[in-house]
């Protein structure tokens, strides 16, 4: 989920970098439902990551605390 949310969040706010814009595919990038698809991206990845780490807090609650070491 962390990867697919920094996904969404990175490919949503490629309209908005303005040498994108500015280059070959402008006039596509700088189109209204392309910024709009846009944000919900960048939102929809923000709402996952936040889940996420709402989901991570709340199992270490459970846990006591403890930290797993990978």
């Amino acid at each position: 989920m962390t990867t697919l949310s920094a996904v969404l969040i990175t490919v949503g706010s490629l309209p908005a970098i303005p040498a994108l814009a500015g280059g070959a595919g402008g006039a596509f990038l700088a189109s209204h439902a392309v910024q709009a698809a846009g944000a919900i991206a960048v939102g929809l990845g923000n709402w996952l990551k936040s889940a996420q780490d709402s989901a991570a807090q709340k199992q270490q609650t459970i846990d006591g605390g403890a930290t797993i070491e990978k």
